[in-house]
């Protein structure tokens, strides 16, 4: 695994890290909806990045596809969660910075053919 590959698993980490704090940090009426979207989408595109690090070809852009996924999903479900009134401003922005850095990493991941 490329160098690249592996400060995207670790920033990944910590944006984690930052989801799981903001998700604690919400009113109990949130938790139900936004909290298990955020945690959840969180830790499906740590699986996706994790297994797209031991595949090949198709399998691995497949994989890296459906992290990308996740992460859009991540976007919306957080600004949805700020609209709410259930994230602060400033944590929105701390958590989309998080979200694009990586979607930057992704990015530059699926355009370098998966290697």
């Amino acid at each position: 695994m490329s160098e690249e590959h592996l400060s995207l698993l670790v920033h990944w980490e910590g944006a984690s890290v930052l989801i799981f704090e903001t998700c604690a940090q919400m009113p109990r009426a949130a938790r139900q909806s936004f909290a298990l979207r955020l945690e959840g989408g969180a830790l499906d595109v740590h699986s996706h990045l994790s297994a797209a690090r031991f595949l090949r070809g198709g399998a691995r852009d497949e994989a890296l596809a459906r992290a990308d996924g996740h992460l859009a999903t991540l976007r919306f479900v957080a600004r949805l969660a700020h609209r709410r009134q259930h994230i602060s401003h400033g944590r929105l922005e701390e958590l989309s910075r998080a979200l694009d850095e990586a979607g930057r990493m992704l990015g530059g991941w699926r355009r370098a053919g998966g290697r």
